[in-house]
């Protein structure tokens, strides 16, 4: 949606100068740290901290480019997108790209936490540290190829348009006017301006005149030729297609594959968390069954560790809340056509609409450190490790035991492996 479009409510104004730096902070602060607390040297690097730290790497991408645009606006009035060209291609094209490879690196990991409950077995072949990174990078490029034809397709430039500064009137009085002349019937039914395209609308108002219409529509264009307030030109800038062509494919087909995407990455994510779901409750029950004896001397073990439980239940949050947060934005853009007006652009209620559906929209992308916080005990810890206001107690133990403890430790085991382990 070009700027062009705004009015300028002052709800939806304050709406983006003050929700916008607010979701700006809280997401390149929580994006940065999720990268340093899944990059730390003694986390065991994973695929679900590849896709991780991948998403927010194009989160915080969305809060540096994508967010302020609209907070500019509303601020001084400067549509990025004006600036030139290239910045108008590119900008477009980060947009619908920061959308669909956040979507894709979910549903990566999604996929993957589902294999690791339902094939446990597999796990070492198939979600290694490498395939991520190879399936991170394929994701990027066809986000690219979906959306690279903006950088062909959308263009800046002007146009120029007649506008009307104030709607006909007429100086007689309502009661000195007869319902036969064509002042009262141009006063009652033409209060209109003039369109981008520089003739008039009628609408439905023709209907409603009696014999007397066509004498009175001759009556109005003269009125208004001798008015030059009603003639002025205007010229804005505007970043959007103007090849018919481009604007059929852009419209249709690009609009159905976005929605086959998204149905798809929908299906994942319902799919893939009822698999998990299952996964955690058959985990929780085996671990309620088994005793530390049996730990040790049966060759079963849980399905998940604790971490890797954490992780699985935080993701299920994310999607959750990425389509919760993402689908207001997305019926309003798809209604676009349908309630709003191309020549006078949103009403105010819309404006506030579209801040509202937008700050949703922003803040799928700045939440995930939270929801990783608050669903993670482990993530919390290393977290706090990483302010250095909490250490490790283990951690703690071990450097400050002496060596012929350790000496001692080590020699209770036996390290030659002569003896039938225990795991066995």
């Amino acid at each position: 949606m070009d700027s062009s479009q705004s009015k300028g409510s002052d709800i939806a104004r304050m709406i983006w100068i003050v929700g916008a730096p607010v979701i700006f902070a809280v997401g390149t602060f929580g994006n940065i740290m999720t990268m340093i607390v899944l990059s730390r040297k003694r986390n065991k690097p994973s695929s679900t901290s590849v896709f991780l730290s991948a998403k927010a790497l194009f989160d915080i991408v969305v809060m540096v480019i994508m967010l302020p645009r609209w907070w500019i606006i509303y601020l001084t009035g400067i549509d990025i997108r004006h600036i030139n060209n290239f910045v108008c291609k590119f900008q477009f094209f980060v947009n619908y790209f920061s959308g669909s490879i956040g979507s894709f690196l979910l549903a990566a990991v999604t996929i993957e936490r589902a294999i690791c409950t339902a094939k446990p077995y597999l796990v070492k072949n198939i979600c290694t540290v490498n395939i991520a990174v190879i399936i991170s990078i394929a994701l990027a490029l066809t986000a690219c190829v979906i959306h690279g034809h903006m950088f062909f397709g959308m263009k800046l430039y002007e146009v120029t348009y007649k506008e009307t500064s104030e709607t006909i009137s007429f100086p007689l009085d309502s009661n000195e006017k007869s319902t036969n002349t064509c002042e009262f019937i141009l006063d009652q039914y033409f209060d209109t301006k003039i369109d981008p395209a520089g003739e008039f609308r009628f609408k439905d108002y023709a209907s409603a005149l009696n014999s007397t219409t066509e004498e009175c529509i001759d009556d109005l264009f003269v009125k208004i030729e001798t008015n030059e307030k009603l003639t002025a030109t205007k010229t804005i800038k505007v970043c959007w297609y103007d090849d018919p062509g481009y604007g059929q494919y852009f419209s249709g087909m690009h609009q159905i594959l976005l929605a086959i995407i998204f149905t798809t990455i929908l299906t994942i994510f319902f799919v893939g968390g009822l698999i998990i779901i299952k996964g955690l409750q058959k985990s929780r029950k085996l671990r309620k069954s088994m005793t530390n004896t049996n730990r040790q001397t049966s060759g079963n073990k849980p399905a998940f560790d604790d971490q890797a439980r954490q992780i699985t239940v935080s993701i299920l949050f994310v999607n959750a809340l990425f389509v919760l947060m993402g689908i207001p934005a997305l019926i309003y853009l798809n209604g676009i056509s349908a309630w709003i007006d191309e020549d006078t652009g949103m009403t105010e209620i819309q404006e506030i609409m579209w801040a509202v559906v937008n700050m949703l929209a922003y803040a799928k992308h700045a939440i995930n450190f939270i929801l990783y916080f608050l669903s993670g005990q482990r993530f919390r810890s290393q977290v706090k490790e990483t302010f250095g206001c909490f250490k490790n107690p283990s951690a703690e133990r071990s450097k400050s035991m002496p060596v012929n403890r350790l000496v001692s430790v080590a020699s209770s085991y036996d390290l030659s492996l002569k003896k039938k382990p225990l795991t066995e």
